[in-house]
């Protein structure tokens, strides 16, 4: 599941990272095995600790 193109800043996101990622004071870790749940603001400050996004309904 590639990254989307268009991001809603307000959407739920469904990731796997490649890098660790700072959610206000919450470190969200990189596994392989772990995807997260991220809002669309989140994801796009870290687009390249990203590998793989979707939008969760």
């Amino acid at each position: 599941m590639p990254i989307p193109k268009k991001i809603d800043p307000q959407a739920q996101y469904r990731v796997t990272l490649t890098d660790v990622v700072m959610v206000g004071k919450t470190r969200l870790l990189p596994r392989p095995d772990l995807q997260h749940t991220i809002k669309g603001s989140v994801l796009e400050a870290n687009l390249d600790k990203v590998s793989d996004a979707a939008k969760v309904d």
